[in-house]
C-alpha cells in the first residue's frame, strides 16, 4: 500500500488566546503536520525525525501514533529537549509565532538516522523548507533522502515554507524545488525565493521533474494549480477564520493523499482547498485537520472552478 514518507521536526504548540490565562498544548511541526492531514484523508504516512527524551516528545508521539503515523523513524534524543513554539492567537484570525527550537531534537536530525526501510512502499518523499533550515545535518538529511527516493524512481513533493528567519540556504531550497514534482507554496513564499511570483512560476513550469504540479496559495484568495493540462483556480469557501496556522500543511496533505488515490488534479484541488478551509476554522494545527469525509461534504459546495480560457466548471 503506498505511503507518504515526510522528512522533519515535529513541534510542541503552545496557544495562547491571549495574556497570561491558560496555555494549551498541541501537536505541530510542518513535515508531522502533512502527514496527519494526509493520514486523516486515508493516505498512511511515515515521519523521519527526532523529539526529545521529555514530556512533549512523548506527548507528541502518542499523538501521531493515535493517528496512525508509523513513527519507527523517529528517534529519541537524550540529549536535547523537544521543540515548542508559542500560537499566539491575534483579532480576526491572525497569529504570531515565537519558538524555542534552538538546539532542539528535532533539529539535531542527521544522515545516519535515514535508514533503508524509510522508502518501503513511498509513494511520494515530502520535504521542507523548514526542515532545510533549521540545521546543516537536516539540510543533509533532506538531501539524502532525495538522492534515495531519485534511485528509486520514488517522486519528491516540497512544502516550500520559506521561512527568511530561519537563515538557511536559500539555492539548496530553489534547488529541492527543482527536484520535486509536487510543490505546494505561498505567494509569500514565492516572492521570498524568488523575488517576483510570475518569474516563479515562469521558472517552475518551464524546468525541473517531469509531470510538475505546483499549487500556489493565496490566503482566504483563490488556489491556484500549474500543472501538464493547464491552470486551474479554486476559491475557498466562506468561513470564519479563528487560527490560519498549519493550513498550507493541511492542504498538502490532503492533496497529496488524494493524488496518490488516482484522483485527478482537478479533484484534489478541491479536496485540499476545502481541507484547508475547514483547518482555519478551529484553533491549532494538526488536531484542526479534518477527515476526507468531512471535506467532502463541503466539496460540493464550493464554487466552481475558473480555467485560463474563460470557462468555469467543476470537475471534482
Amino acid at each position: 500500500m503506498t505511503v507518504l514518507g515526510a522528512v522533519g521536526e515535529g513541534l510542541g504548540e503552545l496557544r495562547l488566546a491571549g495574556g497570561l490565562g491558560p496555555a494549551s498544548l498541541d501537536a505541530g511541526g510542518d513535515a508531522a503536520n502533512v502527514c496527519v492531514s494526509a493520514v486523516r484523508f486515508g493516505l498512511r504516512s511515515r515521519l523521519l525525525g527526532r523529539v526529545g527524551s521529555d514530556g512533549v516528545g512523548t506527548a507528541l508521539l502518542d499523538f501521531w501514533s493515535a493517528e496512525g503515523i508509523d513513527v519507527s523513524h523517529v528517534r529519541r534524543d537524550p540529549k536535547a529537549t523537544t521543540g515548542i513554539y508559542l500560537n499566539e492567537q491575534l483579532p480576526d484570525g491572525a497569529h504570531r509565532f515565537a519558538y524555542w527550537r534552538d538546539g532542539s531534537a528535532g533539529s539535531r536530525l542527521k544522515p545516519a538516522d535515514l535508514r533503508p526501510s524509510f522508502f518501503d512502499d513511498l509513494g511520494v518523499l515530502l520535504v521542507t523548507g523548514v526542515t532545510l533550515a533549521i540545521s546543516p545535518s537536516c539540510a543533509q538529511t533532506a538531501h539524502a533522502a532525495i538522492a534515495q527516493a531519485r534511485r528509486r524512481s520514488i517522486p519528491v513533493a516540497c512544502v516550500v515554507n520559506h521561512r527568511p528567519q530561519l537563515g538557511g540556504d536559500r539555492q539548496l531550497l530553489t534547488e529541492t524545488i527543482a527536484a520535486s514534482r509536487f510543490v505546494f507554496a505561498s505567494i509569500d513564499d514565492l516572492v521570498g525565493v524568488f523575488g517576483d511570483v510570475d518569474r516563479a512560476r515562469a521558472e517552475l513550469v518551464s524546468s525541473g521533474a517531469p509531470g510538475r504540479e505546483l499549487a500556489i496559495t493565496a490566503g482566504q484568495a483563490s488556489a491556484t494549480l500549474i500543472h501538464a493540462d493547464g491552470v486551474i483556480a479554486q476559491a475557498p469557501p466562506p468561513v470564519e477564520v479563528c487560527d490560519a496556522a498549519g493550513a498550507g500543511d493541511a492542504f498538502a496533505g490532503a492533496y497529496l493523499a488524494s493524488r496518490l488515490e488516482g484522483r485527478t488534479p482537478a479533484a484534489s484541488l478541491s479536496r485540499a482547498v476545502a481541507a484547508a478551509g475547514l483547518s482555519v476554522g478551529t484553533p491549532g494545527c494538526a488536531p484542526s485537520y479534518p477527515t476526507a469525509e468531512v471535506a467532502d461534504r463541503l466539496v460540493p459546495t464550493l464554487p466552481a472552478q475558473a480555467r485560463p480560457d474563460g470557462v468555469a466548471g467543476r470537475t471534482a
